[in-house]
């Protein structure tokens, strides 16, 4: 299970363990010089969601319903089994009476132009950073959540921990997230495609690179953004999503 369908932003899925053994975890961590970054998810929830739940049961009557983009009601308009969209075909998920992640019903997108909802996730991340001295956030699907919401929730953690590191999950060209009032950096999927069209075979990768491609290509990426940003840029070659 992929784990970013979120049923509660205050606990630790027990998978893992309790709040508890995380705040243990971080402390331990910090011991040995190691910082603790939580993976924010905040574009989507999950299905059952208590705040979802509450649409689907009281459709227009319900206080969570701007909490989400709802398009009609009532809001599910096809099966559910055991609490959960049953069956679906594509064409049903492009049909839905509410706005997901990636036509995935049972990920139902968060508006988070909305100050009630904006101000609890928000409460909720600076929990994390006051009760358990968190030290960042890497922020899913940050490009697809709104420049004012970031800007308010960077605004916030830094006021509760000043060198708290905040980067985005964003695919392709950032500089509208780091202006300085938004994100520390970025997930660098940039350069990684950059180096993988260099060094990778075409059983990988289309659209392979030779020398001198790969310099031209690499001198374009440097220009695009000042030059402070790249040291905060997170490198990689592979990882979760790839």
């Amino acid at each position: 299970i992929h784990k970013y369908d979120t049923r509660d932003y205050t606990k630790i899925d027990s998978s893992f363990g309790s709040n508890q053994d995380f705040k243990l975890l971080v402390k331990e961590a910090h011991k040995r010089n190691i910082r603790v970054m939580l993976d924010g998810v905040f574009n989507h929830c999950a299905f059952d969601h208590p705040f979802f739940q509450d649409v689907i049961n009281y459709n227009e009557k319900s206080k969570y319903k701007d909490y989400f983009f709802i398009k009609d009601y009532p809001v599910i308009n096809f099966e559910v089994k055991n609490n959960h969209p049953y069956q679906l075909t594509f064409e049903q998920t492009k049909n839905l009476n509410y706005r997901t992640f990636g036509f995935a019903a049972s990920m139902p997108k968060l508006n988070t132009g909305n100050l009630d909802l904006q101000k609890y996730i928000i409460d909720v991340c600076k929990t994390w950073v006051r009760e358990y001295n968190i030290d960042g956030w890497r922020l899913d699907v940050s490009n697809e959540v709104s420049h004012s919401f970031w800007r308010a929730f960077r605004k916030e953690m830094k006021m509760v921990k000043e060198d708290i590191y905040i980067i985005g999950e964003n695919w392709e060209n950032s500089y509208p997230w780091l202006q300085g009032d938004q994100f520390d950096g970025v997930m660098n999927f940039e350069l990684m495609y950059r180096i993988w069209a260099f060094l990778a075979s075409e059983d990988y990768v289309d659209n392979l690179m030779d020398l001198n491609q790969f310099i031209q290509s690499i001198n374009s990426y440097l220009s695009m953004y000042p030059k402070p940003i790249y040291q905060n840029m997170f490198n990689f070659l592979d990882n979760h999503d790839t």
